[in-house]
């Protein structure tokens, strides 16, 4: 077997699945200028080739049309992140840092005055780069006021242990 400080990883996936429909939901992303693409009930954020893309999708319907499955409603967010390809053992937070600045809102029903707005922009019946910037500074400051930062719920999830996260505690 090859030992660990030989292992390399070229994508990595983290994945939150919220209990949520996905149409209640909404994802803001970070203050950039991501390119975003929608598929039905999936919301591309970023470039397939960039260091990190973000997959917004109903993971209800997915296990339902891929694998039969019947479950709860359910949304996942995914982030699909790939670093610059290192040894196994030498991740730390900075490999996570595009995680940064994304914030999800499980319920938007408790966005009074806003939730019609987010809604139309999770359906697809608005996009995001086309609201107005009042709208979009709305938006920002009441999300920013009651949600956490995806990173920061990561490392709060993994309680800060990048090690444990990578498995290298199972490592002989």
């Amino acid at each position: 077997m090859i030992e660990p400080e030989r292992w390399k990883v070229s994508r990595l996936d983290v994945a939150f699945d919220f209990p949520t429909p996905y149409e209640d939901c909404f994802l803001l992303p970070p203050p950039t200028n991501l390119k975003i693409n929608r598929h039905e009930t999936t919301i591309y954020y970023g470039a397939a080739k960039s260091a990190c893309s973000v997959c917004q999708y109903d993971k209800q319907k997915q296990l339902k049309e891929v694998k039969g499955i019947d479950s709860v409603p359910m949304t996942r967010i995914e982030f699909r992140l790939k670093p610059k390809q290192k040894p196994l053992t030498r991740y730390d937070k900075e490999d996570f840092i595009k995680m940064k600045g994304f914030r999800f809102v499980s319920n938007t029903n408790e966005f009074t005055g806003l939730r019609c707005l987010l809604k139309s922009v999770t359906n697809g019946k608005r996009d995001w780069k086309s609201l107005k910037r009042r709208d979009k500074q709305a938006i920002t400051a009441a999300v920013k006021e009651r949600t956490v930062d995806m990173l920061d719920l990561f490392l709060e999830y993994i309680e800060g242990d990048i090690d444990g996260f990578m498995h290298l505690s199972d490592v002989p």
